[in-house]
Order: structure tokens, then C-alpha cells, then sequence
């Protein structure tokens, strides 16, 4: 979108006059701003999932409400969140401070986990799920999506594995409640030393256990961290969060899950041609890399890949 455009849309909420307006670099779903007024720094987003991001900003606004930093969306003038069009939905957030949470160290890797079982205990809570927000079992987790089918293995894998998760929830009786939907990762402001969770653009209702899997795929598979620098994540969680023990033995089909996750959104984008935030080549190296690391996922756990 050029900022003329983005101007003039921005007028829909009570901002005041825009000082300065810049675009922020990475964000693959969605193109992103940092606009600053008189009344403060803000953030414009252009989600192309607009319910998705539409349901996120709810959830985000229902945690502020309860005193945690998540990003506070501005409500337009009208009362609504987001400006709908053809090609996507624009919002604007409150911006939020911060730098990641070092999780290469313990206490890092504490604090993360000790947040995210906040979060979850808070969103079970919430007496409404946001209509924009996927209800477990995912339809949009499609075996037979022509990016899916044009790949046998993927569909064979995806299949399997989507069969388990929904069985496990079903017969072990999993905790269910909003999610982050990619990890929940802890932002940290050095001068106030206040955490938020922001980006809930993913969000979905399901089980607690995939948030868990997703920080797990992050730092353990994609990044190579020792999984037993993990452990640290996994005690302050299990401490904290509002999930049974024996729920505990059913995260290994959560973390094959959320592999299978990276290798259907990289396929569909290469389908797609979709190039937002990425160099090119980067959907094409992301999805074979994707598939390596769910593929000796599956060996070192089961004794053969798929």
C-alpha cells in the first residue's frame, strides 16, 4: 500500500494529525507501519487473513482489559476494529517496546514458559471465543487443499498425524482455550521491565498443548537448541498452567503437529507465489528445511521417516 493511501484510511481512527510514518521490515503476513502522532507511537497493520486478524485483535484487546501488555488495538471511529477491503483488513495497535526475551539461558527460558501459563490460565477464562478465531479441530489444516494433494507425502503425513492430535484431545479429554498459535514469544522493555505477548494474528482455540509444541519446534528443532534447555521452559509452565499431568504425554503429537504446520503454510505459499516478507527463494528453502527437520523428527523418534 503507498502512504498516501495509508493516509487516508488512517483517518478512520481518532489518531490526530501523523508526524511520521515508516514501514517496519519482516512481517510475512501482513504489511506493517510505525506511525507516530502527537498522542503517541502506534503500529498500522495490513493483515491479509482478515478474520483471523480481525479475531486476534479481540483477543489482544480482552487481555489488555485484564492488565496485560498484548498490543491494544484502536477501535475506529465507528466502533469496529479493522477497516475491511478487497485485498486485506487494516488495524492499528498501540505500539509496544521491547526486544525478545533472551531464552538461550534459564531464566530466559523460565520466564517464557511461566507467561505463556498465564496467558493460557487468563484466556480459558474468557467468557467469549472472538468469532474470527478457529475452532479446534482447524478446517483450514485441509488434507486435500491442492497444495496439500500435489504432495503425497505431505497429505499422507498430514493426514495421519491430524488424526492423532484430534484423537488424543478427544479420548485423553485435553485442555482446550484461546492460543497464541506460534508460541506466545515474551517481549521484554529494559526500562520497565514489563513483558507482553504481542502478534496474535494466529490465535486459535484448541488445545493449550500446541502453544507448548510451537515454542518447542521454535527453539529446540528450528533453532538447535539441547532439549534439556528447554526443561526449564516446561517446569515453570507445568507449575503455572491449567493443564492435568497426564496431559503431558501427549506433546510429541503436538510438536510433529506443529511441524507439519510449517511445511503446509511454506507449500502453500510456494503454490501461491506468495513473496510478502520474504527474499525470493525463501518459501522454497523454508519448506524443504521444514521438511528435513519433520523428517528426522520422525526418525529420531520412531525409527523411520515419512
Amino acid at each position: 500500500m503507498d502512504k498516501t493511501t495509508l493516509l487516508r484510511l488512517l483517518q478512520n481512527w481518532d489518531l490526530g494529525e501523523v508526524l511520521e510514518l515508516v514501514p517496519l521490515p519482516g512481517g510475512i503476513n501482513a504489511e506493517t507501519w510505525k506511525l507516530k502522532t502527537a498522542d503517541g507511537a502506534f503500529v498500522a497493520k495490513f493483515a491479509f487473513d482478515q478474520t483471523a486478524f480481525e479475531g486476534g485483535l479481540e483477543v489482544a484487546e480482552q487481555l489488555e482489559l485484564s492488565g496485560f501488555s498484548a498490543g491494544r488495538p484502536l477501535r475506529r471511529r465507528n466502533g469496529s476494529l479493522v477497516l475491511h477491503s478487497s485485498q486485506a483488513a487494516l488495524g492499528v495497535l498501540a505500539f509496544v517496546p521491547g526486544s525478545p526475551l533472551d531464552v538461550s539461558h534459564p531464566e530466559g527460558m523460565r520466564t517464557w514458559g511461566s507467561t505463556m501459563a498465564f496467558l493460557h490460565r487468563s484466556l480459558v477464562r474468557l467468557s467469549r471465543v472472538p468469532a474470527g478465531v478457529q475452532r479446534w479441530p482447524w478446517r483450514w489444516l485441509d488434507p486435500v487443499a491442492d497444495h496439500v494433494r500435489s504432495r503425497p507425502w505431505l497429505q499422507n503425513v498430514l493426514t495421519s498425524v491430524l488424526s492423532q492430535a484430534e484423537l488424543v484431545t478427544r479420548t485423553r479429554n485435553l485442555t482446550l482455550g484461546i492460543i497464541h498459535g506460534d508460541g506466545a514469544p515474551v517481549m521484554v522493555d529494559s526500562s520497565t521491565q514489563r513483558l507482553s505477548v504481542i502478534d496474535w494474528g494466529a490465535a486459535m482455540w484448541g488445545p493449550l498443548l500446541y502453544d507448548v509444541a510451537t515454542a518447542y519446534w521454535f527453539s529446540v528443532i528450528e533453532h538447535g537448541l539441547e532439549p534439556s534447555l528447554f526443561d526449564p521452559f516446561t517446569r515453570a509452565y507445568r507449575d503455572a498452567a491449567p493443564i492435568r499431568n497426564d496431559e503431558w504425554q501427549c506433546l510429541d503429537v503436538f510438536i510433529r503437529l506443529r511441524g507439519i504446520v510449517q511445511v503446509f503454510y511454506f507449500a502453500w505459499r510456494c503454490d501461491n507465489n506468495i513473496q510478502t516478507g520474504l527474499s525470493p527463494g525463501d518459501n522454497e528453502r523454508n519448506l524443504a528445511s521444514a521438511r528435513e527437520k519433520l523428517e528426522h523428527l520422525s526418525i529420531n523418534r520412531h525409527g523411520a521417516a515419512f
